[in-house]
């Protein structure tokens, strides 16, 4: 008898233990796939949600992931800046800049 509350315990244990990092994880994906769209105007929404999610998760303590997601975060709203500030969002303003002024 004793054996199964022990075990229960321990479930219970993994179980909080394991969705500790939730914010976490949701801020580093967030912020990778911002870091990657932020070329498009996409990147802007993710990363800001990413930049939420690891203030939220440093100040739970979940450690580097948190950090991580935060700093992948702000690069991506920045890189989405800079290419709404010079390119005008347009992911293809360059290519057609290259074209319709016959640089080739």
């Amino acid at each position: 008898m004793e054996n199964k509350h022990t075990n229960h315990n321990e479930n219970k244990h993994n179980k909080n233990n394991n969705s500790r990092f939730g914010f976490s994880t949701a801020s580093l994906i967030l912020g990778i796939l911002g870091f990657f769209l932020g070329y498009l105007t996409l990147g802007i929404p993710l990363s800001l949600l990413g930049l939420i999610f690891g203030i939220v998760g440093i100040v739970k303590k979940q450690g580097g992931l948190a950090i991580g997601g935060t700093v992948i975060s702000c690069i991506g709203i920045l890189l989405s800046l800079f290419f709404i500030i010079f390119f005008n969002g347009d992911p293809y303003y360059f290519i057609n800049q290259l074209i319709t002024k016959k640089i080739f």
